[in-house]
């Protein structure tokens, strides 16, 4: 399994901002974000630059306590195609339908030598299909499928 040193999530919703707190924390990973460009994720790179990129996350609960927490994103990217560097790690926060259209937009430099992908809201089947489209690439990148309950 991954270290997470370095963590490329793409998508640009709540469960990326949930993920990103959580992956700084945990692991104090170096944390890049890409998304669309759409008139929804503009709103997001707007918010995150006038907060010169630190994002918040809020619990209901005690129990939950360890998922709250504020931190920088080290790199946000506002294309898929526009994402540089070596990422160890990418974290799909995005439909499961569009896991093949996110990683065809990705440098395929960067699918090579990334050693895990995160699935974020599986459906069934969904591992199998990113294995299959990371075959030909980097067959050892291991693909973790979490539960959709994680991004709830």
């Amino acid at each position: 399994m991954s270290d997470f040193s370095s963590v490329l999530i793409c998508g640009t919703g709540p469960v990326s901002i949930q993920m990103a707190v959580l992956m700084k924390k945990q692991w104090n990973s170096r944390i890049g974000i890409a998304g669309r460009t759409t008139v929804r994720s503009e709103h997001f790179y707007n918010a995150l630059s006038s907060q010169h990129q630190v994002v918040r996350t809020r619990v209901q609960n005690a129990l939950h306590q360890m998922m709250e927490g504020e931190i920088q994103v080290d790199e946000v990217f506002h294309s898929y195609e526009s994402v540089t560097g070596m990422w160890d790690t990418i974290l799909l926060a995005v439909t499961a339908d569009a896991y093949g259209q996110v990683l065809q937009k990705l440098d395929t430099d960067l699918l090579r030598q990334v050693r895990c992908i995160l699935l974020m809201s599986p459906t069934l089947g969904s591992g199998s299909l990113v294995q299959s489209y990371m075959a030909a690439l980097n067959p050892a990148a291991e693909i973790i499928s979490f539960s959709t309950y994680l991004g709830d």
